[in-house]
């Protein structure tokens, strides 16, 4: 059952990446859970159900407050994220069926220009797994609708995301599984923010073998379309190979690495494009841990039509426990996004995004902790356009 979950997982990890690039976004919440993972926190019991309420509020200082690309307006916000987790049965790594709920809408207030006061649904996300002899079957569900700002344009945009996710792993042999998924997901941007949404569709099919205890691998071909709104759709098929490996109980590694065939409902001509994934992690002590990730992935562009982005990311990250209720983290990324005309196949526009993140957190308690958290953006662009911006804030976070 641990390698059927392991080939699961990495099937899994092999393309979600490509499904959408990554969004840089500011820390504003510190969870009880990423500081202390190894404590669940009390729960109220509903039946066969476990109910984990959670509540999270803090005030942040923003230099930029408006996601300007001109001049810079500076404010402070009153953030706030109430949520629940109900869940039932599991663990996964048991083999055993469980279902999760989670839910978290969220607000925030500005201090001098009430203009862009936002309450939004927030994020939702469901997961059913259900296990079988031999057959295992999952299915993901997520919605966001959240107010942010876009590194592509500089402005404040309310973004809709939703993704659905249906995967079905069988294991053939001991050493040999076979997994598909059948996903669709949709992005949408309000109407008066100039963005691009889009909807993709697909499926992805695996034959993974365990090679030894600590090592796997895999091949995959993948067929989807996507379709951005007003605009031509896009046909792609995928060739990739994954491995993962286990170095120790405190050393991780994983990648996949293939290659992308697109096709457009036009007279535009084909593409042929590179990708990859790439995921480390490294537990150096007992109170420290080092994450590595990479990626590249193609898809249409949100700024324009007719356009396609490849995008390639990179971040680092370090979390150090301090004292047994201090602990640090720091998160440093970089990102590529090239921006090419499908009708020539010539660049248009580049963009270089840096990020940065740090936090310092305290376990007040079993129940309660707080933070201080700073983060950094900057968009530098080929074409005249520029963005940065930096918060700073207090953050307060309670569960049962």
């Amino acid at each position: 059952m641990a390698a059927t979950t392991r080939s699961l997982f990495y099937s899994l990890a092999a393309f979600a990446v490509f499904v959408a690039h990554a969004q840089y976004t500011l820390p504003q919440y510190v969870p009880l859970e990423l500081l202390d993972p190894q404590k669940t926190g009390n729960f109220i019991a509903l039946g066969p159900f476990e109910l984990r309420p959670a509540f999270s509020t803090g005030i942040t200082f923003d230099d930029n407050a408006h996601g300007s690309a001109g001049v810079k307006q500076p404010d402070f916000i009153w953030n706030f994220s109430p949520s629940f987790d109900l869940s039932y049965g599991g663990p996964i790594a048991a083999g055993r069926k469980m279902l999760q709920i989670a839910y978290a809408p969220n607000g925030e207030v500005f201090m001098h220009d009430s203009r862009y006061n936002t309450f939004n649904f927030g994020q939702f996300s469901g997961s059913l797994f259900w296990p079988f002899s031999k057959l295992n079957l999952q299915l993901q569900q997520s919605y966001n609708n959240s107010t942010l700002t876009a590194m592509q344009t500089g402005t404040r945009v309310n973004q809709d995301s939703i993704a659905t996710t249906l995967n079905a792993t069988y294991s053939a042999t001991e050493r040999t599984s076979l997994s598909s998924n059948l996903r669709y997901s949709k992005s949408g941007f309000g109407s008066n923010s100039g963005l691009i949404g889009s909807q993709d569709m697909g499926n992805d099919n695996w034959v993974n073998y365990r090679l030894t205890e600590k090592s796997s691998a895999g091949i995959g071909f993948s067929i989807g379309e996507q379709l951005p709104n007003s605009q031509p759709g896009q046909i792609y098929k995928r060739l990739l190979f994954n491995y993962g490996y286990t170095i120790s109980e405190k050393l991780t590694a994983g990648f996949s690495v293939g290659s992308e065939w697109r096709q457009y409902q036009t007279n535009y001509p084909s593409s042929l494009g590179f990708m990859f994934s790439l995921n480390g992690s490294w537990r150096m002590t007992e109170r420290s841990s080092l994450s590595l990730s990479a990626s590249r992935g193609d898809s249409s562009s949100a700024l324009a039509g007719n356009q396609n982005s490849t995008g390639t990311d990179f971040s680092l990250g370090l979390t150090q426990g301090l004292t047994e209720k201090l602990s640090a983290s720091l998160t440093a990324g970089y990102g590529i996004n090239d921006y090419r005309t499908l009708s020539s196949g010539s660049s248009v526009r580049s963009d270089n995004n840096f990020l940065l993140n740090a936090s310092l957190n305290y376990m007040i308690d079993a129940h309660l902790s707080c933070g201080l958290v700073y983060g950094f953006r900057k968009n530098n662009s080929s074409a005249q356009f520029g963005f940065d911006n930096n918060r700073i804030g207090f953050t307060v976070s309670w569960r049962l």
